[in-house]
């Protein structure tokens, strides 16, 4: 059963496939059942991809199954009440670097490096285009020695991290959607609209990750925000904040949600202008209003702007979410000193 709130097209219900996270070796679908829940609420068809991970496969298998996974749901979300022109790629931790690493592939028109065990064709005939968005939760974006050295000191093995992403810093720029936008910055322009959120608390991915990435895909002219929560950590998406029904990550993809489909609605209404009028001043005055909105997008102003009209608009999505569980907050905090992430 779906529910049909935050619904506001005709062609269904915006659709979430989320890319759990599991430090590339321990991820399991079911980790996001508590952040579901409150996409459901907030009127989100969910889509948990249950992928491969190491030893079963290297970071390119991991790729390729959410690949498979994505043009599945673009083929045949709408039979479940989803809307296919609404797809929202998110990804958890590592799950944020093979989803990245993924759509930057297919922004560069290289969908896979390996073929299926079965030898059927992965290259489903979908684009970047056909995202809606990316959303990235304490996500990994560069293999850099730096990132790694931190693996190291928290306990990940240097023989695991040289197996799964190479022991060159050029095989791990292969592996890292920063560095492939760096090298060809057209990527950038071609990714999914994105939303990067982190939490200061993160003792596993440094929030530097997130805020490289972002400058990295404004610089080069690509439509990129990055919510930084104060404290916290780097489950709190999937199970701290979910435990506390401390909603505020959710609302930020709500929010985020709501701005890709009124910057969709304006270029739809642009291109129609200008169709209907040529070069008039109808269509020149819709073009410089959308297109001065688009050139905004990425800065802090244009930010709080389009949030006030956003809560407006998402109000009753808002207020459908949950309430309860409400697990106190000093267990939480005990809780989030304990683990090492």
């Amino acid at each position: 059963k779906q529910s049909k709130k935050g619904t506001d097209t005709d062609g269904g219900a915006p659709v979430i496939l989320l890319i759990t996270g599991g430090a590339w070796a321990i991820g399991y679908k079911c980790y996001t059942t508590l952040l579901c829940r409150a996409l459901r609420e907030a009127g989100f068809l969910c889509i948990a991809v249950d992928y491969r991970y190491w030893p079963q496969v290297g970071v390119n298998g991991m790729v390729e199954d959410n690949d498979i996974a994505v043009g599945w749901a673009l083929k045949n979300i709408s039979s479940y009440g989803g809307d296919p022109k609404r797809l929202i790629v998110l990804g958890h931790s590592s799950g944020g670097h093979v989803g990245s690493l993924m759509l930057a592939r297919r922004a560069f028109g290289r969908p896979s490096d390996l073929p299926l065990p079965t030898g059927e064709s992965t290259k489903d005939d979908w684009t970047c285009a056909d995202i809606f968005g990316f959303i990235g939760l304490a996500g990994v974006y560069h293999l850099n020695d730096h990132f790694l050295g931190h693996l190291h000191s928290k306990g990940f093995d240097r023989a695991f991290v040289r197996t799964v992403f190479g022991g060159t810093q050029a095989l791990r720029d292969l592996l890292s959607p920063l560095s492939m936008m760096a090298e060809n910055p057209s990527i950038s322009t071609a990714f999914p609209p994105t939303l990067l959120v982190h939490c200061t608390g993160d003792k596993i991915v440094p929030l530097e990750q997130s805020e490289n990435f972002r400058d990295m895909i404004v610089a080069n002219g690509g439509d990129a925000e990055l919510c930084v929560h104060e404290g916290g950590g780097h489950n709190d998406p999937v199970i701290h904040a979910p435990f506390m029904s401390d909603d505020s990550i959710v609302r930020n993809v709500i929010l985020a949600a709501w701005r890709w489909g009124d910057q969709a609605s304006k270029r739809k209404a642009e291109a129609s202008a200008k169709d209907d009028n040529g070069d008039g001043e109808d269509a020149a005055r819709t073009e410089t209003t959308t297109s001065a909105s688009s050139s905004q997008s990425g800065s802090e102003v244009d930010w709080r702007t389009w949030e006030r009209v956003a809560e407006e608009a998402c109000k009753e999505s808002l207020g459908a979410l949950p309430t309860w569980p409400k697990m106190p907050r000093t267990i939480i905090e005990t809780a989030r000193s304990i683990t090492p992430f």
